[in-house]
């Protein structure tokens, strides 16, 4: 793929979000689609950048397949990628190019940053993987530079799969204080802000002032989020781009994308927020704010916290994240009515299947679920099977296990270590077969009362819950394969 001679005559990259076809969230049905955040920042970048090239963004949430096609003529298109909207990426991709061979295809996001080349081995209409941050990347492919010296390029040349820079890299990372505001006008359809005051936390608008994890260096087993340490805009940096953002659209309710915020920069916000009327919701992890740190959370405008509890797992000590012998379920209890008592909200995430899970642990998850969704400051939840996702320890767990390997093959008559378009039901299945003591119908039926008793309130990712029940003849036919060799791995 000749893409780096090509550039110099390009003037114009549209780059697309499509829709997911897996999951849904709390209370979706009365919120508004969030936008497209990591293209929306990807697009300001180049504009800022190259403005001599014109870049549209378009929320394949609010299109369909047959508007996005009437839509899309660049000479490059990008897309983004979650496991929940691969396929429908894929799909696209195949009939773009089938429209015109001439066209080159760019993905990225946290999924294909994993299985770049699974990618370019198995989708011909997909030119170039970039992994990571994509922002320094796409600038340098825009401008013509070689793609074998750009690091975190992965692309096809003839029959050949390169890397750009040193192999198995991910792209530059830019500096968070030079970052351009996000500029709302390159979305398509047009973005009109319409959240207001007591709407549901998933009715933020997303911002990312944070990138990465402070616990990236030791991640948590179920984590494929593509992280390279922890960064943040300085505070007075941060508030600007807020300023922008309610300036340009009135936006006033954030949702902050980083998955932990520092207690510093916590204190610097608060300490800075002036009159602002901005409110926002972030990400935690139980016992990690220091209680004094309740009041700055309150002043920085904090009015739901996202708090990854997950299991009961996380007190055994057989997880990588766990907890100080002096934070109990107690304390959990007692940090979730302080942020009560500073009307903070609290959004639970919990996750069933997790290595080692049992019939009882299973059972004191769920108590535990009940006991915190009573809690008069939760009104949304996350509960959710453990998925296998490329880039997390538990997926590697599975393209390492014969047993998993095979029966993945039996059943989808796909390769597990070569395939990039996953059965995730499937092989959550045949995970939680291997790694606990439970089984995947059994869970599937915890999650499916979970959502007879709180309905809306609750999101999941994978298929619906619903659709996790599974047909009695695909049921017993899982159940015949595992039992033929499957059994708890300590």
């Amino acid at each position: 793929m000749r893409i780096n001679i090509l550039q110099k005559h390009v003037d114009k990259v549209q780059l697309v979000f499509c829709g997911h076809t897996q999951g849904h969230l709390a209370h979706e049905a009365e919120v508004q689609p969030q936008p497209p955040l990591g293209l929306l920042a990807l697009a300001s970048y180049i504009k800022e950048k190259l403005p001599h090239i014109t870049v549209e963004v378009f929320d394949g949430k609010l299109l369909s397949r047959n508007q996005l096609m009437a839509l899309l003529d660049a000479p490059i298109i990008g897309f983004s990628s979650w496991f929940s909207n691969y396929e429908e990426s894929c799909l696209m991709a195949e009939a773009l190019k089938v429209r015109n061979p001439n066209v080159h295809i760019l993905i990225g996001g946290p999924h294909p940053t994993w299985i770049a080349h699974r990618i370019l081995c198995n989708r011909p209409s997909i030119d170039c993987v970039i992994r990571g941050e994509g922002e320094i990347a796409l600038e340098r492919i825009l401008r013509g530079d070689p793609l074998i010296e750009i690091p975190g390029v992965v692309y096809r040349d003839k029959d050949l799969i390169l890397e750009g820079g040193t192999a198995g890299s991910w792209g530059e990372l830019p500096d968070m204080d030079s970052l351009p505001f996000i500029d709302l006008s390159l979305l398509r359809p047009a973005y009109r802000w319409r959240t207001k005051p007591g709407d549901p936390a998933m009715a933020a608008f997303p911002f990312s002032g944070i990138r990465g994890c402070q616990h990236s260096n030791q991640r948590c087993e179920y984590c494929s989020i593509p992280t390279v340490g922890y960064r943040a805009m300085s505070a007075d940096r941060y508030w600007m781009h807020i300023d922008h953002l309610q300036s340009q659209a009135g936006i006033d309710y954030f949702f902050e994308t980083g998955d932990t915020f520092a207690p510093g920069l916590v204190r610097k916000l608060a300490k800075m927020r002036g009159k602002r009327r901005a409110r926002f919701r972030i990400y935690s992890y139980p016992s990690t704010n220091p209680e004094d740190l309740t009041v700055d959370l309150q002043n920085m405008g904090v009015d739901v916290i996202f708090m990854g509890i997950e299991s009961m797992l996380h007190w055994s000590g057989r997880l990588t994240r766990h907890y100080r012998s002096t934070y109990s379920i107690e304390s959990l209890i007692d940090e979730i009515h302080r942020y009560s008592n500073a009307d903070i909200g609290v959004w639970p995430g919990f996750l069933l299947g997790l290595p080692g899970e049992s019939q009882s642990s299973l059972m004191a998850n769920m108590s535990l679920i009940k006991r915190i969704s009573s809690q008069k400051c939760v009104d949304e939840l996350t509960v959710s099977i453990v998925m296998p996702l490329p880039g997390s320890a538990l997926f590697e767990q599975c393209i390492s296990c014969p047993q998993i390997q095979n029966h993945y093959r039996e059943f989808t008559g796909i390769t597990l270590k070569e395939s990039d378009l996953l059965n995730y039901k499937y092989l959550m299945s045949l995970y939680i077969s291997v790694y606990t003591r439970i089984n995947y119908i059994e869970l599937t039926k915890a999650l499916h009362s979970l959502q007879d008793s709180f309905g809306s309130r609750v999101a999941t990712w994978g298929d619906s819950i619903q659709e996790c029940m599974l047909s009695n003849e695909r049921e017993h036919r899982i159940q015949n394969i595992l039992q033929r060799s499957v059994s708890y791995a300590d």
